[in-house]
This record gives C-alpha cells, sequence and structure tokens, in this order.
C-alpha cells in the first residue's frame, strides 16, 4: 500500500468521525471500549506500592549508534514504577526509535486511593491530568510521575515493553539519551 493511499484511507476516517462523532451507535462503541480498556487496567488496595524515586547518575560514556540513531549517553538510569498510561506512537518522527511511552509514578503517585482521583492521557510525547484532588498540591502528581519514551535495546526488550499494561509495576535501567 503506498503512503497516499494509506494518508488517504487516514483522512477518509478522520472525516467520517467528524461527521459521524456524536452518532449514538459510535458512541455506545466508544463507551464499551471504554470500559473494556477500564477493566483491563489493575487495580491496587489503597498505599504506596513504589516508594523510591527513581535514580540516575550522570553518564560519562560516548555516543554510540542504535539502528540508523545516533544516540549520546546523559546518565545511568534506573526506575520502579507503576504504569499510570501508555501511549503507542506510529507515525511520529520518533516512533521508529521509541514507538512505547509510558507514565510512571512512584511514591504518592502509586497509592490506588490517590489514583482514583486522577485521569492521565497523552499525546505528542507528553502526558496530562485531570484531577479532584481537594487540598492535595499538583506538584504532588509532576515531582512523583514522568513520561518516558522508551527505546528498547533488542527485541526481548521490545517485546517486554509492549506487553506493558497500565497498572503494571515494573523496573527498568538504562541510559538517558539525547
Amino acid at each position: 500500500m503506498t503512503l497516499w493511499r494509506l494518508l488517504f484511507i487516514l483522512s477518509v476516517l478522520g472525516v467520517g468521525f467528524f461527521f459521524f462523532k456524536d452518532d449514538p451507535t459510535l458512541l455506545s462503541m466508544q463507551s464499551s471500549m471504554e470500559k473494556m480498556i477500564k477493566y483491563r487496567q489493575i487495580k491496587y488496595y489503597p498505599g504506596i506500592l513504589v516508594p523510591n524515586p527513581p535514580q540516575q547518575v550522570a553518564a560519562r560514556r560516548p555516543a554510540f549508534a542504535h539502528g540508523k540513531y545516533e544516540l549520546e549517553p546523559v546518565a545511568a538510569f534506573a526506575i520502579r514504577g507503576r504504569v499510570l498510561s501508555k501511549k503507542t506512537y506510529w507515525f511520529d518522527r520518533e516512533s521508529g526509535l521509541a514507538p512505547i511511552d509510558l507514565v510512571l509514578g512512584w511514591g504518592p503517585m502509586s497509592d490506588e486511593a490517590l489514583l482514583e482521583k486522577i485521569s492521565f492521557s497523552q499525546g505528542l510525547r507528553h502526558y496530562s491530568y485531570d484531577y479532584d484532588l481537594g487540598g492535595m498540591q499538583v506538584k504532588t502528581i509532576s515531582n512523583n510521575s514522568a513520561n518516558i519514551h522508551f527505546i528498547a535495546a533488542d527485541q526481548n526488550i521490545k517485546n517486554a515493553i509492549e506487553s506493558i499494561k497500565e497498572g503494571d509495576i515494573i523496573a527498568a535501567s538504562g541510559l538517558l539519551v539525547d
């Protein structure tokens, strides 16, 4: 399939969605899909599940090639976190290198009692959140979560990243790179 044909098909689907987005059938389908996604999320009892923040130390390593990309190490990095959101990118500039972004949380952002009051979304390689926290400060969210663009070192790691679900507790280590 040529690129132009694919773009045409995507455009037609986008126009169709725009014109029929308020159709009760489509809204019902969307609602059913949201319920399926919510059903797949892993729920825990209240309490902090991941107490420690990520660790990083300046990297003193030379730049290296990864496929067709030249990567420059900035820091050695280790994190254990709860997956708050997951987004796969297909068509942006970075998707060939890092197709999956995960929003990870630690400390208070791994506590089910707090997370029940926050919803996350991702787009354009950033994450955002909507919350009903009462007196809790928004800095609690930003200081205890991060959107990470994962670059897999090999196919096994890529498969592992692809299998991650929202709610999983994961551990990862490697290099932060530019």
